[in-house]
């Protein structure tokens, strides 16, 4: 044969074999599409069945005389039921101590189980408490929600769970309600209520309560720990008509010495906390843009008072990592002529001899501008001034403070002319303001708020507990201006979470039984 025969027979078995090449690679390729849909097709019937299944557990925990039957999907690699798959717990005052409902003093804790299906490829579509979810910890997303709902201030969570832990596979299923455990409408009596859900699929429930609920009901989660979690509050508190009166307190107001007037200025009650409100709000503002009045507004140190080129302030938003006047520098002023002013105080409030003033805040064409100071520290006020323009005129209402509900805040002489908004349903002391001035509060230390050695107090508090201690000079007159003040305690674009005066639970047992 010659070369050019040769050759030619060489590009035949070439081109046989780029063939044979590609025909192997689309068949390997192809192979691999159709083991990923049908890896997909599966998921979305287990999926689908879950669904089916959570409906028909639903039916089941209100049918109690009828078993429910229906064709379950649970793929090739089966399902399983747990009894214990987490809990509820629910921490109440009123629930804790209610003979009625729980009776204990300790949280009620409600055992949530589920039913789970993992695939080959470690995907997991789990049924609990109603709500059916895929994946888990920070990866969970929610297939369907649980029936748990929310209107007329009630908030109505039934919780379904399994009776027996249990395999299951595919085919027949047979769904028999053996018990239900109901704690009827729970009322929410002048406290919050904080519910925990320790599950794997927290994630899930924690997005399910901001769209059912709304954010502001969420106070911490962490989806990555060995026990997953989310915490909620529920509240039937308001803080409407806070400054309605001079101390607003929910445990004690105490006096000793010549002290005579708590009586007519007290009102007993709770109102709201601030503590996510303002650490979400450090958070937003503690940025450059809002560090620029400070000399140096990256590295710091942002303490307003401790630097002498920037006492005065003009309306605007304000980071802080703490506010010192000490009474060696110039008055800190805000100059309120053009609009309203806010600080954001990561840090302590401490006026200790030197002075923090609001001046020309009157407005000729709407509302009075006003000064709102949000701090995440204690207020230490010792013989200084914080105050409204002239120490003669009582304006409290243009200068307002807000704390966390673990605020200590202690008045030693000196004048405070404005609001105090810091609610606190278990301050249990000591109170670090007292303390770090070395002692001497006698009766004071153990309460929220304290007044000694004579401070003049011109406006409203809002605190836990409150004491006076001292003589005549201990001076505390409400600003009955307030109640027509139109103060909104709940800053502008944050809420608290939303009110809710019943809590309706159930718990359902239903056993899954293969048929």
């Amino acid at each position: 044969m010659g070369a050019r025969g040769q050759a030619s027979v060489l590009a035949v078995i070439l081109l046989i074999g780029m063939v044979a090449i590609g025909s192997i690679g689309i068949l390997l390729v192809g192979t691999e599409a159709m083991a990923t849909a049908e890896q997909q097709s599966e998921q979305e019937r287990i999926e689908q069945s879950f669904v089916q299944l959570s409906q028909t557990m639903t039916t089941s925990a209100t049918a109690t005389d009828v078993s429910q039957s229906m064709d379950f999907d649970a793929g090739s690699s089966g399902a399983i039921t747990q009894t214990e798959a987490g809990n509820i717990t629910i921490d109440s005052k009123y629930l804790n101590q209610s003979e009625e409902y729980n009776g204990t003093g300790n949280p009620l804790e409600i055992p949530i189980g589920a039913i789970e299906y993992e695939s080959q490829e470690g995907t997991t579509v789990a049924y609990q408490a109603g709500g059916v979810w895929r994946g888990t910890g920070e990866n969970t997303q929610m297939v369907s929600a649980p029936p748990l709902s929310y209107k007329n201030e009630t908030l109505i969570l039934p919780v379904t769970s399994v009776s027996e832990d249990q395999e299951l596979g595919s085919g027949d299923i047979r769904l028999t309600h053996t018990d239900t455990e109901s704690y009827g409408s729970i009322p929410l009596e002048n406290e919050t209520v904080t519910m925990t859900i320790y599950s794997d699929y927290s994630k899930g429930w924690e997005t399910y309560f901001e769209t059912q609920v709304g954010s502001a009901v969420v106070q911490e989660s962490n989806h990555t720990s060995d026990t997953p979690f989310v915490k909620v509050a529920l509240t039937d508190l308001d803080a409407e008509g806070a400054f309605d009166s001079g101390l607003t307190i929910s445990d004690t107001a105490g006096e000793q010495g010549g002290v005579d007037h708590v009586d007519e200025n007290v009102r007993r009650g709770s109102m709201p906390e601030m503590d996510n409100i303002i650490d979400q709000m450090v958070d937003d503002v503690n940025e450059t843009g809002n560090r620029s009045w400070a000399t140096d507004d990256v590295d710091g140190p942002w303490t307003i008072g401790e630097d002498e080129d920037d006492s005065e302030f003009s309306d605007g938003l304000y980071f802080a990592d703490g506010i010192h006047l000490d009474g060696n520098g110039d008055p800190v002023t805000f100059n309120l002529e053009d609009g309203n002013a806010t600080v954001v105080v990561d840090g302590n409030i401490t006026v200790d001899g030197g002075e923090l003033r609001v001046e020309n805040w009157e407005s000729s064409t709407g509302t009075d501008h006003r000064l709102k100071i949000y701090t995440t520290g204690n207020v230490n006020l010792q013989g200084g001034e914080m105050h409204v323009d002239s120490i003669d005129e009582v304006d409290a209402a243009q200068l307002q403070v807000y704390g966390t509900s673990t605020l200590s805040a202690g008045f030693k002489g000196g004048t405070f002319e404005g609001t105090l908004y810091a609610p606190s349903d278990d301050f249990d002391g000591p109170n670090e303001v007292i303390q770090k001035k070395g002692g001497g509060g006698g009766q004071c230390n153990g309460e929220q708020v304290c007044s000694l050695s004579n401070p003049t107090i011109r406006g409203s508090i809002v605190a836990n507990s409150v004491h006076f201690q001292g003589g005549s000079g201990n001076d505390f007159e409400y600003d009955t201006d307030l109640k027509n003040a139109g103060i909104d305690v709940e800053p502008d674009n944050y809420s608290f979470p939303p009110k809710i005066t019943y809590l309706n639970i159930a718990r359902h047992k239903v056993d899954v039984e293969q048929n």
